[in-house]
């Protein structure tokens, strides 16, 4: 075999566009997040990235409630670096997608806190960003955090919307506190002191102690470095 040359075929579907494109402005709508971004790369991908640029746009048209604005796929990646909080909502295709997703868990303080949703027309699948992350299973070590995000995200999805409120400000309180975090929080860059890290079971135990004591009419304490920036959704086809 000749292995000097290869090539991948990029299938872009006007169906699966229009639908992921609906689904995020209605997504933001609903969550009332003001701005959703599509992201492509059309200027170079002439054919596929233009039918997804040209999908974005006539779906953009349908909401005029909703601040829309596109991005080349390069671009995003520095404008998340520099300014994550000026976006709410992202839409792209499924490898655009994978890159930008894990770039705004690092934004956000790692895997360990990014969880994952996969919404159908019938059923939606809640799960952690990082996967099965098998090579920490039984140390009691994994961050609980990106699991019992995927909670809040059902919890919401159902439309319980206190429950996951609730849910959410344990979360938030707990790791602005730093005092009981996982070993990938409490590295050097994610707190300002040095903090010992928690096992897992710990963590997911001051969650849930949290859970019905937190006074959601207090607006969220503001975390002391790198954890709670970032995108609130990043959808993909």
């Amino acid at each position: 075999r000749d292995h000097s040359a290869a090539e991948t075929v990029n299938v872009i579907t006007r169906k699966a566009s229009d639908r992921i494109c609906r689904f995020a402005f209605e997504l933001a709508r609903r969550e009332r997040r003001p701005h959703v971004t599509g992201v492509h790369k059309a200027n170079i991908m002439k054919t596929t990235g233009a039918l997804f640029q040209s999908a974005f746009r006539e779906m953009a048209a349908k909401y005029p409630d909703l601040r829309a604005d596109e991005r080349l796929i390069d671009n995003m990646c520095m404008q998340l670096v520099k300014k994550p909080s000026e976006y709410d909502v992202i839409v792209t295709t499924n490898l655009m997608g994978d890159i930008l997703s894990d770039l705004c868990a690092g934004l956000a303080g790692g895997l360990g806190i990014a969880p994952g949703a996969l919404y159908g027309d019938q059923l939606a699948v809640f799960e952690p960003v990082h996967g099965s992350a098998p090579k920490y299973a039984g140390q009691d070590r994994a961050d609980p955090v990106a699991e019992i995000l995927c909670l809040e995200l059902l919890l919401r999805h159902l439309g319980e919307t206190t429950a996951a409120d609730r849910v959410f400000r344990a979360v938030w309180e707990t790791i602005a506190e730093k005092k009981v975090v996982t070993y990938d929080l409490a590295l050097p860059g994610y707190t300002d002191r040095p903090v010992p890290a928690s096992p897992c079971s710990a963590v997911a135990r001051e969650i849930a102690r949290k859970v019905p004591l937190v006074d959601l009419s207090k607006p969220l304490p503001r975390p002391t470095a790198a954890s709670g920036v970032g995108s609130d959704a990043a959808l993909e086809t």
